[in-house]
């Protein structure tokens, strides 16, 4: 099947539809890449990540899963026989091409985390430190924090 961006043949193709139109998008490995949009809210980038995060963790665990059918010799109403399996979960491309959007996405964070103002990036790293409940960091974070502020007085 063809790239509808880049018009090339390629292995694995994710179909994406806008389901307000219902029209479809074929794309290419690269092209998911090269075109992810940028996002420029530190939070939204969070959010963004835990998803491909989630979904990464998901293909591994069905992949798994299917690998012990396979071996098996097992059969079951949720995967199918064995040979059907790699039909329904194209495994290797499709999960190179969820790892790829999330290192581009980490990529997207470190850059935003870099080109941050120093108080806002401390602060961001304080709120990170305590939802992970790490509070000797987050000590040492509102510290720095209090002598940027005492500074700038």
């Amino acid at each position: 099947m063809k790239c509808d961006i880049c018009g090339k043949d390629a292995a694995t193709i994710i179909a994406m539809v806008n389901m307000a139109t219902k029209d479809a998008q074929h794309v290419c490995d690269d092209c998911l890449i090269d075109n992810t949009p940028q996002i420029n809210d530190i939070t939204e980038l969070d959010k963004n990540i835990d998803i491909v995060q989630s979904t990464l963790k998901d293909m591994e665990e069905l992949q798994k899963l299917l690998s012990e059918n396979k071996e098996g010799g097992k059969e079951n109403e949720e995967t199918g026989p064995g040979s059907d399996s790699d039909m329904f979960f194209t495994s290797e491309n499709a999960y190179k091409m969820v790892k790829k959007t999330c290192d581009n996405l980490a990529i997207q964070k470190l850059q935003l985390l870099t080109s941050m103002p120093e108080p806002d990036r401390l602060k961001y790293e304080l709120k990170v430190a305590i939802d992970t409940e790490n509070y000797e960091k987050a000590a040492e974070l509102r510290d720095k924090i209090n002598a940027l502020n005492s500074n700038e007085s």
